[in-house]
C-alpha cells in the first residue's frame, strides 16, 4: 500500500467532512523505505486529527490547535471528552476513524474550544496516569 492508497481512503471515507467544510487535508507524507508508513493530517477549526499507518497498522490521534504538536490517540481524547460512548483504544481502520468522528465532531470542537480547553487537558492528563498506572501494574505481574 503507498501513501496514494492511504490519501485516497481518507478523501473517499473522509469525504462527507472534507465536501462539508467541515476538514481539509492539510498535510500527507510517505516513507517506502520505512515499512511504507504514512501520516494524513486533516484539519477542522481548532483541532488537527492525524491518521498514522506504521508498519501496516492504523491509529488516529487528535490534537487541539492551541497545542498542535500534542496529540493524544482518537480514542482516549474521545474518552476524556464523551466517556463511555468511546471506543476502546487501539488501531483502527479509516472507516472506524471517519465514523468516530463523524459521531463526536461537535464534542471533538467543543472539547478544543478555548473555554474547555483546560479541562479537557485536565481529563486526558488523568486518563494518560491511569493509563500509565495500568501499564506498570501489567508488567509487574508479568514478570512474577
Amino acid at each position: 500500500m503507498d501513501m496514494s492508497d492511504l490519501l485516497d481512503d481518507v478523501a473517499r471515507v473522509f469525504g462527507v467532512l472534507i465536501q462539508g467544510g467541515c476538514l481539509s487535508v492539510v498535510q500527507s507524507l510517505y516513507d517506502e523505505n520505512a515499512f511504507g508508513n504514512a501520516v494524513v493530517t486533516l484539519a477542522a477549526s481548532n483541532f488537527r486529527l492525524r491518521l498514522v499507518r506504521d508498519r501496516g497498522q492504523l491509529v488516529a490521534e487528535v490534537a487541539c490547535d492551541d497545542r498542535p504538536d500534542d496529540w493524544s490517540s482518537l480514542q482516549r481524547f474521545l474518552h476524556a471528552t464523551v466517556g463511555s460512548l468511546a471506543p476502546p483504544e487501539g488501531v483502527v481502520s479509516v472507516h472506524e476513524a471517519a465514523l468516530m468522528v463523524e459521531t463526536f465532531y461537535d464534542s471533538i470542537q467543543d472539547a478544543c474550544a478555548s473555554a474547555k480547553i483546560a479541562e479537557t487537558r485536565a481529563r486526558l492528563a488523568k486518563l494518560e496516569q491511569q493509563a500509565m498506572k495500568a501499564f506498570i501494574e501489567r508488567a509487574k505481574a508479568g514478570s512474577n
